[in-house]
Formats: structure tokens, C-alpha cells, sequence
């Protein structure tokens, strides 16, 4: 579990429940997940991948959902599916957009996929290598339930250690497969700037020690 990559959704999650509930939240019960996860209420999956890869669940039950509806919409609604659905899919998309510019900031690039909502009774699959962070949060509408899952991505890991290091040496010497020595290679330049002042005889081989390995200039 990456805690780096988690916090960011719990900071969100916290700043978007105060300011949009209008109220106090509180963290009240912390637990890790490997199973399935087995939703409390309705749930809103939100895929992420790119440079981290993972997701994150928003689970609230119906009745605290209409709460949050009325909340949002500044009058009382009526219960139905569709204000469940919708107000769930509301709260995931305020809580990953402000992750989103928090992920961003430390230089992740990733795709954010759109909320799947689950009404059923089966469990939601998480991932067979990653563990999941499962947080209640309390709000003044009820408590709010995150499932967060995510790993860096492992194929970008391995590119990058299967990089093979750059060949510094000159040309000359990558054809001719020889052994290459800084050292005496800039001892040769300095001993033929030191007996060619003018640099009328050497002028051809400095240009090629320069166009070859560093930009040294001819005096």
C-alpha cells in the first residue's frame, strides 16, 4: 500500500464533505481490505491509470444519500434511485477532481475513467497485488465510506532499470571497440594545444576531440 498515493484522496475527500455538507467531518474507523469489497450501501467505482493505477470506491447508503441531495441542492427531495445514483456519482467526481490536482502536482499523468455505480449485492473485485485502504468518514448527512486502491505502475518501473546506460566515449574509439581513458585523452588535447599554440597543425583533431566528446575551442 502506497501511502503517498492515498492521502491525496483522504485530504479531498475530507475538504469537499466539509464544504459541501456544510459541516464537521470526522475520521472514525481505519481498515485494510484484500477481499472483495462489500459495499454498505450504493458505490460508485472510479477507475484510475497511467503512472499509478488503481481506484476508488465511494459508498453511501440511500438514506444518507438523499440527505446529501437535499444538502446539495438547497431543498428537501424525494428518495428515488435516480437521486441516489446521481448524488453518489456527484460526490465521487468532486472528491477525484480535486485528487486529480493534487496527483498532478507531483508529476503523475494518468487517465480518470467515469463513475460506475453499483446497486447489487455482489462483492466489488479489487486487485490480486494491491491492498485496499477501506475509511468511514462522519458527516453532518451520515457516514461516507472510501475504498481507495492504487500502486505505481509496475510496466514503467521495469522500462525504466531496462534503460541501457549511454556511451560517452568518442566515436572513434565506439567503432574501433578500444578502451577509452578521459584521463589521457585530455592530456593528449592539452599536450597538443601546449606545442601548437596557433592550433594551425592540431586544429583537425581538436575539431574532432570537440564534435566527438566536449566543446572544447582551439585557442
Amino acid at each position: 500500500m502506497r501511502m503517498e498515493l492515498i492521502q491525496p484522496f483522504i485530504n479531498a475527500a475530507d475538504a469537499v464533505f466539509a464544504e459541501s455538507l456544510q459541516g464537521p467531518t470526522k475520521i472514525i474507523d481505519v481498515e485494510m481490505d484484500e477481499n472483495a469489497y462489500r459495499r454498505k450501501g450504493v458505490a460508485a467505482l472510479i477507475s484510475i491509470k497511467g503512472d499509478i493505477e488503481g481506484r476508488v470506491i465511494l459508498d453511501i447508503a440511500p438514506e444518507v444519500a438523499v440527505k446529501v441531495a437535499s444538502v446539495l441542492a438547497g431543498t428537501e427531495m424525494e428518495a428515488s434511485e435516480q437521486v441516489v445514483r446521481e448524488t453518489v456519482c456527484e460526490l465521487a467526481n468532486m472528491v477525484i477532481g480535486n485528487s486529480v490536482t493534487l496527483l498532478n502536482d507531483q508529476g503523475f499523468h494518468f487517465k480518470v475513467f467515469p463513475p460506475e455505480v453499483h446497486m447489487n449485492e455482489s462483492g466489488l473485485a479489487g486487485s490480486a497485488d494491491t491492498e485496499a485502504l477501506v475509511i468511514c468518514i462522519e458527516t453532518s448527512c451520515g457516514d461516507i465510506f472510501l475504498n481507495i486502491a492504487m500502486r505505481y505502475l509496475h510496466r514503467r518501473r521495469t522500462e525504466r532499470s531496462a534503460v541501457p546506460a549511454l556511451d560517452c566515449r568518442p566515436a572513434r574509439h565506439r567503432r574501433r571497440k578500444q578502451a577509452w581513458n578521459p584521463l589521457q585523452h585530455c592530456r593528449l588535447v592539452r599536450a597538443s594545444r601546449a606545442l601548437h599554440p596557433l592550433g594551425s597543425r592540431c586544429a583537425p583533431y581538436l575539431r574532432q576531440s570537440n564534435e566527438n566528446s566536449w566543446a572544447a575551442t582551439g585557442r
